[in-house]
């Protein structure tokens, strides 16, 4: 899974300005792919109770 550096450096920018989080680019990526994992797993349970 690719996660773009455009995308990683939006991310870095919103948990500095509304978080007051700096993150190296290496922690911002890792916490977008927790995020990606997370909702995956989400959808997974979702889609089988339905």
């Amino acid at each position: 899974m690719s996660i773009s550096k455009e995308t990683i450096e939006e991310l870095r920018q919103i948990l500095k300005e509304d978080y007051d989080i700096e993150t190296s680019e290496e922690e911002a990526e890792n916490i977008a792919r927790n995020f990606i994992g997370y909702f995956d797993l989400l959808n997974k349970i979702k889609n089988e109770n339905e």
